[in-house]
């Protein structure tokens, strides 16, 4: 119950945010509804869509997902290492001199 709720925190963080994006950005009044009723479709409709997928998909990528999950978190690490190690961010690498 706990880690539902947190979930679904998250979500509405998310979404407080993009509505405060479109309303500093001069969202029209008259879309207000039109704008909120998508995000509540979507936010209410993408993790049932999830959950039916996930429920399909479980069993036949359980244990694929357990050792794709490892190699991520191993790679993040590695990156974060040697972004330590040089001092360097990995958005210096596009850096073209112009500032």
């Amino acid at each position: 119950m706990i880690a539902t709720s947190i979930i679904f925190l998250s979500l509405a963080l998310d979404t407080l945010a993009v509505s405060l994006g479109l309303g500093l950005g001069g969202l029209p009044r008259s879309r207000w509804l039109r704008v909120g009723l998508t995000f509540a479709c979507f936010e209410g409709g993408m993790p049932a869509v999830g959950l039916l997928i996930g429920q399909r998909l479980g069993p036949a990528l359980g244990e694929i997902a357990t050792y794709g999950a490892a190699a991520i978190l191993i790679l993040i690490g590695a990156l974060e290492i040697r972004e330590a190690v040089t001092g360097r961010d990995s958005d210096d690498d596009d850096d073209d001199g112009d500032d």
